[in-house]
């Protein structure tokens, strides 16, 4: 791989890498918060943590676990609960986690 290669790829990376970050402030800016096709944007925070808690919650070695074996999947009920009344991150993480530890010494 020459030199010019080496470079234009990590030009290439460092623009992909930029405007991923700068996408969601761009899409949150007041002005952006103003247009009425914008509304879906509220609902991206939720919907990737969906996409990377889900998962891990239903899926054992690539098969799906339901039911009263799945101790990730019960120890999710008190963390949604916790966030779900306080509306506090840290204090739902605290939940979820401190859940699945006493399941697991259970």
């Amino acid at each position: 791989m020459s030199r010019t290669e080496i470079l234009v790829l990590i030009l290439g990376m460092a623009a992909a890498t930029y405007v991923c970050r700068l996408l969601p402030f761009y899409l949150t800016s007041p002005k952006i918060r103003r247009i009425a096709s914008a509304d879906w944007v509220r609902y991206l925070p939720v919907a990737i943590v969906s996409a990377v808690v889900f998962p891990n919650l239903l899926l054992s070695s690539k098969e799906i676990v339901w039911g009263p074996v799945s101790l990730p999947l019960l120890a999710a009920v008190p963390a949604g609960l916790a966030g779900f009344f306080t509306r506090n991150l840290l204090f739902s993480v605290v939940a979820g986690v401190s859940s699945l530890a006493l399941l697991r010494t259970l």
